[in-house]
C-alpha cells in the first residue's frame, strides 16, 4: 500500500516492523527496521507523524532491554526532533 503513495511515504512499515522485533526481543532488528524507517523520515511527507512514533519504538526498547538511562536519553533527543520539525 505505501509503495503505491510514495516511496517517501514507507516509514510507517518500517516502525512497525521495528515494533515487533522488539516485542520479539530481537533488539538488533528492531534498531535496523528503526534506522531504516528513520532515513525515510528524513524526506517523508509524513516527518512530523511518523517521528515520534520512531523514537517511541526505540524507547520501548531500550526499556524492554531495561536501559532506563536509554529511554531517557532517546525521549529528549525525541523532544529536540519535535522542535527541529515543529512539531508542538
Amino acid at each position: 500500500m505505501y509503495a503505491d503513495l510514495d516511496a517517501r511515504s514507507g516509514v510507517l512499515p518500517w516502525q512497525r516492523l521495528g515494533e515487533l522485533a522488539v516485542m520479539l526481543g530481537d533488539s538488533t532488528a528492531a534498531a535496523a527496521y528503526l534506522r531504516h524507517g528513520m532515513a525515510i523520515a528524513v524526506v517523508s511527507p509524513l516527518a512530523r507523524h511518523v517521528w515520534g512514533r520512531l523514537y517511541a519504538t526505540a524507547a520501548l526498547d531500550a526499556l524492554e532491554r531495561r536501559d532506563p538511562v536509554e529511554a531517557v536519553r532517546i525521549v529528549q533527543s525525541a523532544a529536540a526532533a519535535a522542535v527541529r520539525a515543529g512539531v508542538e
